[in-house]
C-alpha cells in the first residue's frame, strides 16, 4: 500500500502545480530521515520525488546526503534497498548539474562505502556498503581513480564468502557494474600489445573464476540465476577484449574433460568448492579471454539450468528453464560471435527442452545474427519446436503423413 501511495505521489508531482501539493510529503520524509523514524516510508517518498520532482528535491540534496546513511544501514533489507534507490535517483540529479557539488557527492558516497567495508562491520552495514558501491559505479558522471576502484573492488571481494544471502547477492552485482564503469572510462592500459581497461587488466580473471566457482558452491545455489546474469553482462562489457584476445585459443581443439560419475558433483548435491579459495589476482593473465578459455565449463553449467530439472522438487508439469541462463547464452553469442559455433549443436536440445518462450526467441535471434553459420540448425530446431507444439510430432514426421491426415494432426494436438 505504501509503495502504491508513493507512486501516486510521484505522479501528482508531475502535474501542473503539483510541487505545492507534494511539498508537505517531502518535508515529512526529510524529517523522518533525520529522526531515523519510519525510514521505509521515507525512502519510498524520496525516490518518487527525486525522479518526478527533481527541481524541488535538488534544493534538499545536502540534507539527504547527510542523513541517508542511516536508512542504507537499516536492519530491514527492504529499507536498505529503498535507500539505495534514493541514492541512485540523487546521483542522477547531481550528474545532470555539473559543478563542485557533484564532486562532493561522489567523494561522500565513496567515503561512506569505504567505511561500511571496514572489518568487523555488521551484516547491515556491509550490505549497505555494497549497495552504495553498486550505485556509485553506475553513476553517469562518476570518474573514480584506479586506487579508489581497487579499494572498492577488494572490499567487495572480501565479502564473497559472507554468511548472509543478501550480502552474497550484492557481491555478485559488483563485477558487472565495475566492468561497465571501466568500459565507460577512457583510462586504458597497454598490456601485451592490447589496450585493456582497469577491470580487464586487474579484475577480469578473478571475477570469472569467482563466478564459475560460485556455480558449484552450495551457498550460491539459490543465486545461480544471478551468477549467469553477471557472467552475461561481463561478457558484453568486455566484448572488445574477447575479440582481441581470442586469437591464441582455438575452440575446436578445446581440452577434453573426463565425464564425472556424478554430473552434479560440486553443486548443492555434493560438498562443492568454496569461493573463499578464489584469488583476486592469480599470476599472469591468460593469453585468451578467461570466458573463452573456460567456455566448455561454463556451458556445462548452463545446460544444467536449461530445462532438465523441475521447477520444484516433486513438482509436476512441464520442465522449466532459467531465463537468466538463456539470457546468458544470448549475451555470449553477442560478445563471442563465431567462437561459440562449435558448441551450438550441443546446446540446441537444452535450449528447446522447455519449449518456446520470448527469452528463447530473443536468444535465437542473437545466435542467428552473430553466429550465422548455425542458421540452418536454428531453423530446423525452430520448425521442430513449432510442429511439436501444434501437432505433437517433429516436423519431418508431420511431413511424412498423408496430406489428408496432416490437418487432423493439428486437431489431435
Amino acid at each position: 500500500v505504501a509503495a502504491r501511495a508513493s507512486h501516486c505521489l510521484g505522479q501528482l508531482a508531475r502535474a501542473e502545480g503539483g510541487h505545492a501539493a507534494v511539498k508537505p510529503a517531502l518535508d515529512q520524509a526529510l524529517r523522518r530521515l533525520k529522526e531515523g523514524n519510519r525510514l521505509d516510508s521515507a525512502v519510498l517518498v524520496l525516490v518518487q520525488l527525486a525522479e518526478h520532482a527533481p527541481t524541488l528535491t535538488y534544493v534538499h540534496l545536502s540534507e539527504i546526503c547527510d542523513h541517508l546513511w542511516t536508512a542504507i544501514r537499516d536492519p530491514r533489507v527492504s529499507t536498505r534497498q529503498g535507500a539505495a534507490a534514493v541514492l541512485r535517483a540523487c546521483l542522477a540529479l547531481v550528474a545532470s548539474r555539473p559543478g563542485h557539488a557533484r564532486e562532493r557527492w561522489y567523494a561522500r558516497v565513496y567515503d561512506e562505502a569505504q567505511k561500511g567495508l571496514a572489518s568487523g562491520a555488521s551484516t547491515e552495514i556491509v550490505h549497505g556498503a555494497l549497495l552504495t558501491i553498486a550505485e556509485l559505479l553506475d553513476a553517469p558522471g562518476a570518474r573514480l581513480t584506479e586506487r579508489q576502484l581497487d579499494t572498492l573492488f577488494e572490499g567487495a571481494w572480501a565479502c564473497r564468502n559472507h554468511r548472509d544471502k543478501a550480502v552474497r547477492r550484492a557481491v555478485l552485482d559488483v563485477p558487472p557494474r565495475m566492468a561497465a564503469h571501466c568500459e565507460r572510462s577512457s583510462v586504458e592500459e597497454v598490456h601485451r600489445g592490447a589496450k585493456l581497461n582497469l577491470f580487464e587488466s586487474n579484475f577480469l580473471n578473478g571475477s570469472v573464476a569467482l563466478m564459475l566457482t560460485a556455480l558449484r558452491s552450495p551457498p550460491y545455489q539459490e543465486l545461480r540465476h544471478l551468477v549467469f546474469q553477471a557472467i552475461g553482462e561481463i561478457a558484453l562489457h568486455t566484448k572488445a577484449t574477447i575479440h582481441s584476445r581470442q586469437e591464441p585459443l582455438q575452440p575446436l581443439h578445446r581440452r577434453a574433460t573426463a565425464p564425472s560419475s556424478n554430473p552434479r558433483k560440486g553443486s548443492i548435491f555434493g560438498a562443492g568448492p568454496s569461493v573463499s579459495v578464489v584469488e583476486l589476482r592469480s599470476g599472469a593473465p591468460l593469453d585468451a579471454h578467461p570466458l573463452v578459455e573456460k567456455l566448455p565449463e561454463l556451458l556445462q553449467e548452463l545446460k544444467e539450468s536449461l530445462g532438465f530439472r523441475k521447477a520444484a522438487r516433486g513438482a509436476k508439469g512441464p520442465l522449466t528453464a532459467s531465463p537468466e541462463a538463456i539470457q546468458c547464452i544470448e549475451n555470449l553469442a553477442i560478445s563471442m560471435g563465431p567462437t561459440l559455433s562449435p558448441y551450438i549443436a550441443d546446446l540446441m536440445p537444452h535450449l528447446f527442452a522447455s519449449g518456446l518462450s520470448p527469452a528463447l526467441l530473443s536468444a535465437l535471434q542473437a545466435i542467428a545474427k552473430h553466429v550465422p553459420s548455425e542458421l540452418p540448425l536454428l531453423q530446423r530446431n525452430v520448425l521442430d519446436a513449432v510442429a511439436a507444439t501444434l501437432t505433437r510430432l517433429p516436423f519431418d514426421e508431420w511431413c511424412q503423413l498423408p496430406r489428408k491426415d496432416r490437418t487432423g494432426a493439428f486437431a489431435l494436438a
